[in-house]
């Protein structure tokens, strides 16, 4: 594939300078997390500020590593990214820490004794 830098250029010129200050603070923070071999994750919503033309892009930034997950809603993977993406990596949705040990005995709630109770 050809990148082709002068249409990229053009059309970061057309971003306000807020944007292209945002833009360029992203790819320093993922240039920066993969050099340390970090994770990038894309963190997005359903509803109007994803739709099909950006799952493709995310797709194709998890293709070449450039993004490792996304979290989002069931809807988002069902609704917005059906047939994206080739391999749908899910998490399991359970802690990794061990669970809480399990107490032994009656966990009912009993009143508390006042003076003169026996």
């Amino acid at each position: 594939m050809t990148i082709d830098r002068p249409l990229l250029a053009s059309w970061r010129q057309e971003l306000p300078a807020a944007t292209q200050g945002r833009f360029h603070e992203a790819v320093r923070r993922i240039v920066e997390a993969k050099q340390r071999r970090g994770r990038v994750v894309v963190v997005t919503g359903s509803g109007p500020n994803i739709h099909e033309g950006v799952t493709t892009l995310i797709a194709e930034l998890m293709r070449v590593g450039l993004v490792d997950g996304v979290a989002t809603s069931s809807a988002v993977v069902a609704h917005e990214m059906g047939g994206t993406l080739d391999q749908v990596k899910r998490c399991s949705g359970q802690s990794p820490r061990p669970p809480p040990r399990q107490r032994g005995g009656d966990h009912r709630i009993r009143g508390r004794a006042h003076a003169g109770d026996s």
